[in-house]
């Protein structure tokens, strides 16, 4: 549990030190990094390639909708983020991933719907998740979950 919320509190630190603005624009951030992206059509979602002594190229599937993609691309991001190590291509599905990726979903999740900033816009969208999604460019998926994180109550979706 330690190690998730550490990913949590890197990604808020990474947003404050870089004064980032929401919608976050991820190839901004991969360019603070020093990481490129590069788009494909392949199996699986995303993967990032590690040489060296750092992470240098993010490979995003093309063919996803916009809020799954960047969803996937803040994932590979968070690797950076949180040191982690080696070349990950392998994807979890489920509740069955290893610690790290559980940890750079969080981190993803903070860098693109961060907690505050989701608390101060909640009411103004009166829990709408597509209002919400659209706002942060975000899947409704990754929305729903997050506000059932925070225990706050939502409308106008199919995910329960």
């Amino acid at each position: 549990m330690r190690r998730i919320k550490h990913a949590e509190i890197e990604a808020r630190r990474f947003l404050a030190e870089h004064s980032l603005s929401l919608p976050l624009n991820l190839e901004e951030v991969a360019k603070l990094l020093d990481t490129k992206i590069t788009y494909a059509s392949f199996q699986g979602d995303g993967a990032i390639l590690y040489k060296g002594n750092k992470y240098n190229l993010i490979i995003a599937n093309k063919n996803q909708e916009l809020g799954q993609l960047r969803f996937n691309i803040a994932h590979e991001i968070s690797h950076c983020l949180l040191k982690h190590e080696g070349t990950f291509f392998h994807t979890h599905p489920g509740n069955d991933k290893p610690i790290y990726e559980k940890c750079a979903d969080t981190c993803a999740s903070e860098l693109l719907i961060p907690r505050l900033e989701l608390k101060r816009k909640y009411p103004l969208f009166n829990g709408d998740v597509k209002k919400l999604k659209k706002h942060f460019m975000v899947s409704e998926k990754a929305m729903v979950t997050k506000l059932q994180i925070l225990n706050l109550s939502y409308t106008n979706t199919f995910y329960r």
